[in-house]
């Protein structure tokens, strides 16, 4: 979720998926590797279900996805849990692009 927020750049969202994942044991090392895009302290997998959700909401879900990234992901990921992250990822796309757009309203109604 936090890579996804960090992927739409919904700073708001950011921040309530860090507090989130803060308190369901992602410790402030990972998050921070994850906000500067360095996944090489994390394990395959995350490495892996990170990767493939950010490259879902970059490509707006079309398309298959590159042979290199297919093969990584279907390596450590089943179709499953795939389809499972691309759920995810979906309805976080959709929320972060929904808050996104609320927070420039308010904001320019503001100036």
């Amino acid at each position: 979720m936090v890579a996804v927020s960090e992927a739409n750049q919904c700073a708001g969202c950011t921040r309530v998926h860090s507090r989130w994942a803060l308190s369901a044991g992602v410790s402030e090392t990972e998050l921070e590797s994850i906000g500067l895009g360095d996944l090489t302290g994390l394990d395959r997998q995350s490495r892996a279900a990170i990767v493939f959700a950010v490259e879902r909401v970059e490509n707006q879900f079309a398309g298959p996805l590159e042979p290199e990234l297919g093969q990584l992901v279907s390596e450590q990921l089943d179709n499953r849990t795939l389809n499972e992250i691309d759920a995810v990822a979906r309805v976080m796309n959709f929320a972060n692009l929904t808050v996104g757009s609320l927070e420039r309203t308010f904001r320019a109604r503001r100036l």
